[in-house]
């Protein structure tokens, strides 16, 4: 409503009072103007070569797939890859030293005990393949009672490492002996089963950082029950 002051400052006639208090302006409402569009030049970014091909955005969910799928796959080949590796080690290492616990619980070994644990290397190996495995066993003895380590005892040790029988695999492919590094886990006057084991690894995955890696354990347990193990 329009109150007696805003009559005496705007004095209308009667008969158009309806018109003039709709044509009135509210209070604190601007007047109205007309919009004037400001006319620009357009930058030399808008109209440089290939500006409309940098701003097509199009395919590009497609183009950042394409360059990190190639990195996540070879990651997670590599994760498979090493974690197969580091299974097939750990039942390298097993395979020695549970043979060697085995062993020397025994007096003896002969072909048939031997090839009995042959078979067992296939089982704990399993579902890995046993091609290109080596294991052998011998006993190594130091008779001498004399703790320093002498030449004579790297001969005996190296003598009585000839005799070894192989469990699985050639002889010829076994892993080479460190006498010197034997002398110092065999006391003087005691022999040691010895059994050491050799795996090729064929890589799961085709990655060849890891193909043809050489794996090798070794392991020295002492007999139970008698002083020396025979082999034969």
């Amino acid at each position: 409503m329009l109150g007696k002051s805003r009559l005496e400052r705007f004095p209308i006639r009667l008969e158009n009072a309806p018109a003039a208090v709709e044509a009135a302006p509210e209070r604190g409402a601007r007047p109205a103007r007309a919009d004037k569009k400001l006319e620009r030049y357009p930058t030399w970014s808008e109209t440089a070569p290939g500006t409309a091909f940098r701003r097509d955005d199009r395919g590009i969910a497609a183009v950042e797939l394409a360059l990190i799928l190639p990195v996540l796959v070879f990651g997670l080949l590599g994760v498979l890859e090493f974690s197969q590796f580091y299974s097939v080690q750990s039942r390298v290492t097993w395979i020695s030293q549970a043979l060697g616990d085995v062993i020397s619980q025994s007096t003896s070994q002969n072909q048939t005990d031997l090839s009995k644990l042959g078979d067992a290397v296939s089982s704990i190996m399993y579902p890995y393949s046993t091609t290109g495995m080596t294991v052998v066993a011998a006993s190594l003895v130091r008779n001498t009672k004399d703790t320093t380590a002498t030449e004579d005892d790297v001969a005996e040790v190296e003598s009585t490492w000839g005799t070894q029988k192989a469990l699985l695999g050639s002889v010829a492919d076994a892993p080479a002996l460190d006498a010197t590094a034997a002398l110092e886990l065999i006391p003087a006057g005691y022999s040691v089963v010895y059994v050491a084991a050799k795996y090729t690894y064929q890589s799961y995955t085709g990655l060849p950082f890891l193909q043809g890696k050489v794996l090798t354990s070794r392991a020295y347990v002492r007999p139970r029950s008698v002083s020396v193990i025979t082999f034969h």
